[in-house]
C-alpha cells in the first residue's frame, strides 16, 4: 500500500536584525518549517511516548535510578511521567560551551546556534583520486580529519569511518588518536566499548593538560548510540555512566531507517525538539 500525500506544510521566513545607533550587529534570514503550535504538538507527543509507551533499559541499576526519580519500572520497561522529564529540563544547564583542542571557545550549544561536521562509522572508503573502494583504514580517517580541519565551514570532526586494519577491540582508540592529531576542532567520538570510552577520555585529558582542565574546557563529546526503537542495551548505559563520571557532554542520537528517510521530505535530516527554557 502506497503512502498517501504528505500534509500541506507552511514555511515561515523571519528576518532578524539587531541594531544600536549607527551599528547593525547582525542581520539574517531564518527558515522556519514548523509553527510554534506544531512544535508544541511534537513535544507533547514525545512526552506521551515516554510516559505511556515507555522504553526498554537492560541495566538494572539504571532502572533503579529512574524509579527512584519517579519513573515506573516493569521488568525492563521504563515509563517516565512528563513532570519528571520537565523537571530534568528545568534543572539541566541551558547551554554548554565546547572548546577546541587548544582550549579556545569553539561551539555554543544553546539558542539557535547551528554547527556542521563530519559523520562516522563507514566500514568502506572510496578513494577520491581513483574512485576505488576499499576497507576503511586508520590512514583514511587521518586524511579525512586533515581535510575537515582545513574546511572553514566544518565545525566539528568525527572519525568518518570504522577502521578495518586494526584490532576491532581497540579500533576506537586508533581512530581518536589519529583524529586528535590531525585537527584542532572539537571531536565527537564513538567508543565501541565502555572501556574504550574510558580510555579515550584519559587520552583526551592528557591532551588537554589534565582531567580537571578537560572538564572545564571540553573539546570532546561522546556518542553512545542506542538501538531504535527506544532500546538501551547494558553496554550503552555503561558508556553513558563513563561520560557522566567525566562530567562530559554526550550526543544522543537514535538511528533512523533508510526507508523512513526516503519517505521524508527532508531526506537525511535529523530533528531534535526540546522545550524552550
Amino acid at each position: 500500500m502506497m503512502p498517501g500525500p504528505l500534509p500541506e506544510k507552511k514555511i515561515f521566513i523571519e528576518v532578524n536584525t539587531m541594531m544600536t545607533p549607527g551599528i547593525i550587529h547582525s542581520q539574517g534570514v531564518r527558515l522556519k518549517i514548523l509553527s510554534d503550535p506544531q512544535l508544541d504538538e511534537i513535544i507533547q507527543s514525545a512526552y506521551t511516548i515516554v510516559e505511556s509507551t515507555g522504553f526498554r533499559i537492560s541495566k538494572k541499576t539504571a532502572c533503579q535510578l529512574l524509579e527512584s526519580a519517579g519513573a515506573t519500572v516493569i521488568d525492563d520497561l521504563v515509563y517516565v511521567p512528563r513532570a519528571v522529564v520537565q523537571h530534568c529540563f528545568n534543572t539541566a544547564p541551558k547551554g554548554i560551551q565546547i572548546y577546541n583542542r587548544l582550549g579556545e571557545p569553539s561551539m555554543k550549544l544553546w539558542g539557535n546556534h547551528v554547527y556542521y561536521g563530519t559523520s562516522t562509522a563507514s566500514p568502506r572508503t572510496r578513494n577520491a583520486l581513483t574512485g576505488d573502494i576499499h576497507p576503511t583504514r586508520v590512514e583514511d580517517i587521518s586524511i579525512g580529519a586533515k581535510l575537515a580541519d582545513a574546511l572553514p565551514n566544518i565545525d566539528f570532526v568525527m572519525p568518518f569511518g570504522s577502521s578495518q586494519d586494526v584490532d576491532s577491540n581497540v579500533a576506537d582508540l586508533y581512530e581518536f588518536e589519529t583524529v586528535v592529531h590531525n585537527t584542532v576542532k572539537p571531536v565527537i567520538f564513538c567508543g565501541y566499548t565502555p572501556m574504550g570510552v574510558e580510555t579515550v577520555f584519559e587520552m583526551a585529558a592528557t591532551v588537554a593538560g589534565g582531567k580537571e582542565r578537560l572538564k572545564k574546557r571540553p573539546f570532546i563529546i561522546s556518542y553512545p548510540e542506542p538501538i531504535s526503537p527506544m532500546t538501551y542495551p547494558e553496554e550503552i548505559i555503561d558508556k553513558m555512566y563513563v561520560s557522566a563520571d567525566w562530567e562530559s557532554p554526550r550526543l544522543h542520537a537514535v538511528p533512523v531507517s533508510w526507508e523512513a528517510l526516503r519517505r521524508s521530505p527532508f531526506q537525511g535530516a535529523w530533528f531534535r525538539c526540546l522545550p524552550k527554557p
